[in-house]
């Protein structure tokens, strides 16, 4: 929506309240260092479970791709949006986890800024995954996301393509 609506940046944010606006400034200024400024949780009141599962997500993203993503589906992020209205061309729209899929383009192609950030407690809502799903979605991003980098037509050939005749 921000893309259609002309933004220059847009800001993912959950709306669950972990994501504390105080950050805000620093990310607004970080943005003049990198096309992606991307928050990493140093600290995190969600439990150990999620910080588990936090990890396991760079550390598959890593072993599939050979790219280290830092925290790789963290809901916290200001990105160019010309930028990310390319990348999110390359994203399939039945991709379980397409932010990763995001972090991981950002950091392929350019340099991804890293702000500290807590993660708080939920405030509101629940998670809409257990035990099972979240097995079966990790199952899954890694089929996808091994479909997707395959070959001359994977997905870094075709957003790099994409990125560079921008």
């Amino acid at each position: 929506m921000a893309i259609l609506q002309g933004c220059t940046w847009v800001l993912q944010i959950d709306s669950d309240g972990q994501c504390d606006p105080q950050y805000f400034p620093q990310f607004w200024e970080a943005r003049e260092k990198g096309i992606c400024v991307q928050g990493v949780r140093t600290t995190r009141e969600d439990g150990f479970i999620r910080l588990i599962a936090s990890r396991l997500f760079s550390l598959v993203t890593y072993f599939i791709s050979g790219v280290y993503i830092r925290d790789s589906n963290v809901p916290y992020r200001l990105m160019d949006s010309n930028v990310l209205s390319l990348v999110i061309q390359s994203v399939p729209e039945d991709f379980d986890l397409a932010n990763i899929v995001v972090s991981y383009l950002f950091s392929t192609k350019f340099h991804i800024k890293w702000v500290p950030i807590n993660f708080r407690e939920r405030a509101s809502g629940q998670s809409k995954r257990n035990t099972r799903k979240s097995i079966q979605v990790t199952l899954r991003y890694i089929s996808q996301l091994q479909a997707l980098l395959k070959g001359p037509t994977g997905l870094v050939a075709n957003t790099c393509a994409r990125l560079n005749g921008r």
